[in-house]
Order: C-alpha cells, then sequence, then structure tokens
C-alpha cells in the first residue's frame, strides 16, 4: 500500500508491503478514527489462506500504513472456506468505535453461501458474526451505513442465484439495525431482503 498526494496523485513515501506468508488478497480499506487499538489510522481488509483454506482478515496501520497495530483472521463460525469484500468503519451509541467486516463462507449457515458480517472492536477482536442468506447462494458485495449516524443502522448489499424462477440471480441487500449496543435486527422484508 501507499498513500498518494491529493492533488496531483504522486506517491507519498514508501510503498509498505504486508505479508503473513498465506497468499493474502486485500479487498478493502476503511479510515481508522478510533484511537484506543494504538492509534488511527487504516483498517485494511481481505482474505488468505489460514487455518487450511481461504479464511477473512483484518489488520489496522498507522496513518502512514508503516506501523501494523494488529492483524487477524476471522474464521467463519460454520466452518469451510470464506472470502472477504467489504470493511467499514462505525461508532456506538456509546462512542465507541467498531468495524464491519463482510465475507462469503462457500457452506453459509441458511445453506449455500450466505452474506456474513462480522463485528470488530477497535482492537481487532470479532465480537459477533451475523449470517444472512437463505437456500439460495447469496454473495456479499458492499457494505454501508444508513447516514453515518451513532444510532444507524448498516447495509449489506450483494448478489442472489435463482431468486426468481424467470430470472437466475438478483441484486439483493439486507438493511439491519445495529446501534452497537442492543440486538442486531433486519426489519426491512422485501424480494430483495432476506431475513436471518
Amino acid at each position: 500500500s501507499y498513500r498518494v498526494n491529493s492533488a496531483n496523485g504522486n506517491p507519498v513515501g514508501t510503498v509498505n508491503l504486508y505479508d503473513s506468508g498465506k497468499e493474502d488478497n486485500c479487498v478493502a480499506v476503511t479510515i481508522a478514527t478510533g484511537t484506543s487499538g494504538g492509534g488511527n489510522g487504516f483498517v485494511i481488509a481481505g482474505h488468505n489462506v489460514a487455518y487450511g483454506s481461504r479464511q477473512p482478515f483484518a489488520m489496522k496501520v498507522d496513518a502512514t500504513g508503516t506501523v501494523i497495530r494488529w492483524a487477524n483472521n476471522y474464521k467463519y463460525s460454520g466452518g469451510g472456506e470464506s472470502v472477504a469484500s467489504d470493511i467499514i468503519q462505525r461508532q456506538t451509541t456509546s462512542g465507541r468505535w467498531t468495524y464491519y467486516l463482510s465475507s462469503t463462507p462457500d457452506l453459509g449457515f441458511f445453506g449455500g453461501q450466505d452474506m456474513v458480517v462480522t463485528l470488530l472492536d477497535d482492537f481487532g477482536n470479532g465480537l459477533t458474526e451475523w449470517t444472512y442468506g437463505s437456500t439460495d447462494n447469496e454473495y456479499s458485495a458492499e457494505l454501508s451505513s444508513f447516514t453515518n449516524t451513532l444510532a444507524d443502522g448498516f447495509t449489506v448489499f450483494g448478489n442472489r442465484n435463482y431468486m426468481f424462477a424467470f430470472d437466475a440471480g438478483d441484486e439483493y441487500f439486507v438493511k439491519a439495525y445495529y446501534n452497537g449496543e442492543t440486538a442486531c435486527n433486519v426489519n426491512k422484508d422485501s424480494p430483495l431482503t432476506q431475513r436471518y
């Protein structure tokens, strides 16, 4: 990774290489505002070959990209292989900074591939995991918050195979409401949204 000058796009400083020795594939980065996990900077997400198969990982680096604050793998509780797709930062209603990491396991809780969101704290600890899906295959693509407020929820976007008989694949999203303190709820239910 390397930083670029916002005026001309030229690299700033040195190029930083990260290698866990496990075939790392980076897929997303988000700003890390919280300082409790060793300082602010960036959180980089992806997947690598850990536990004998591909699994999501996340790492926090300082603002220059030269100091690694923490780096962890997050194996899906259902087992098997899983690939990451995105990561976002959010602040809870009590002011704690957290991160949402999305991934797609090859064998999800609901059967086939499902969309998974893992909640991380600012120290990189995996706090909880939510699975969204059906007996069809769902693939996570991107995460977003609603309005980026403390009591805001998040949306996970992706694709689903064979949702309708006349269509082999459709866009798919889940709106989940989670303020970081109480239970996660999905209270929207439409052809593009699946309860978990």
